[in-house]
């Protein structure tokens, strides 16, 4: 049975436990939200500020309550759309990151990493080298066969800054 609860942040607007998001100006509507990278989002007032919001997030506040420090939301079955309430919980950063990188859950867009068709490396390729970086920039550039200032923009996250820093499994 689909249930309602008020969005915390504006009460003009209930969040379902099916994922389905409804105001109440003046008459009910049930609102669709745009996929912004796989996720249901929508623009609503929290406080003084007109925000992006994300369904699943705000589901899981209403269903579950507030996200607990240094945890995220995650969506079980990895399908970002899917906001059903027993498809969402709150995992640990950390082990959400290793899912996203090593489990079913990671789709990127369709150019990005080694999604574009150009790309030399792989996410496994840039978390080795950023686990050498205590090599010269040339070094490294020969082993992976890249340039040197991409070796740069690799360790400095300004390429490839999807891929975690680090990930601990």
């Amino acid at each position: 049975m689909e249930e309602w609860k008020t969005v915390e942040c504006n009460s003009r607007y209930e969040i379902s436990n099916r994922g389905r998001l409804r105001s109440n100006f003046g008459r009910v509507k049930l609102l669709q939200g745009t996929l912004g990278d796989g996720y249901r989002k929508t623009r609503m007032r929290c406080g003084d500020r007109i925000k992006n919001v994300r369904f699943h997030k705000l589901m899981l506040n209403a269903f579950v309550g507030d996200c607990p420090e240094s945890f995220e939301s995650h969506h079980i079955d990895g399908d970002r759309s899917n906001n059903i309430l027993e498809n969402l919980e709150y995992v640990p950063k950390l082990k959400h990151e290793s899912i996203k990188w090593f489990g079913k859950a990671r789709v990127l867009p369709k150019n990005q990493g080694e999604g574009n068709g150009r790309s030399k490396l792989t996410v496994c390729d840039v978390l080795v080298m950023r686990g050498l970086e205590n090599l010269s920039l040339s070094r490294l550039a020969k082993i992976f066969t890249v340039s040197p200032s991409h070796v740069s923009s690799i360790l400095h996250r300004k390429k490839w800054a999807h891929v975690p820093a680090s990930v601990s499994i």
